[in-house]
């Protein structure tokens, strides 16, 4: 969900006046304080002989179409 809407929702909710940039802002430091997280993770994965992936197609709907098909992306 775009942090626009975001902020309208927590304003209209808890009636404090976030803005976008502010949310923006957290998101940036918060991914900062992951990044430490995402790179031990990473390290522990690529210890492994192999890595499992969901491979399951995702069905979407086909706007021009109306109808479900699978994503071209995942397959």
């Amino acid at each position: 969900m775009p942090l626009y809407r975001q902020a309208k929702i927590y304003k209209n909710r808890f009636g404090v006046p976030f803005n976008d940039t502010t949310l923006s802002n957290w998101m940036i430091k918060a991914s900062e304080k992951l990044k430490h997280f995402k790179e031990k993770l990473k390290e522990r994965l690529l210890e492994n002989e192999y890595i499992q992936a969901d491979e399951t197609t995702l069905q979407v709907v086909n706007a021009h179409k109306g109808k479900a098909t699978k994503n071209p992306i995942y397959g």
